[in-house]
């Protein structure tokens, strides 16, 4: 898997560095599904940008997507995407982002992108980001 910064200011990345552990677990598990999602050689591209106080990350993938009646109950727990996105894991990932991102007072959405692949959008309050 290739990853790529894309348009990402360096804020972005000393963000990611500096939170805390389990933050950093967010984007983790959603890179983790990424690569489970895309044929070899697939890209996933970070993008950061500060908005109001907030550092917003998109996260995409050149993956297949997810059927959009699917999206809202991934964050479910034990709730996996159809084969098309593959099905190896346990079903917490997406839950477990959930609620860290939560925990952080973020938010965070999922949508296909046009040209395939999926879009994981997470935004957090710099106040709520604990950085050292």
């Amino acid at each position: 898997m290739k990853i790529e910064w894309e348009n990402c200011p360096e804020f972005g990345r000393d963000f990611v560095r500096k939170i805390r552990e389990k933050v950093q677990r967010v984007f983790m598990n959603i890179m983790k599904n990424s690569l489970e999602a895309m044929e070899k050689g697939g890209t996933f591209k970070i993008q950061a940008d500060e908005q109001n106080g907030e550092v917003v990350f998109s996260l995409a993938d050149t993956g297949k997507g997810i059927p959009e009646e699917q999206i809202e109950d991934l964050f479910q727990p034990f709730t996996q995407a159809d084969e098309a996105r593959g099905s190896m894991g346990s079903g917490l990932g997406l839950a477990i982002v959930k609620r860290i991102v939560d925990l952080h007072k973020g938010r965070i959405a999922l949508s296909n992108h046009p040209d395939g692949g999926l879009i994981a959008t997470v935004t957090i309050p710099v106040k709520y980001s604990y950085i050292s």
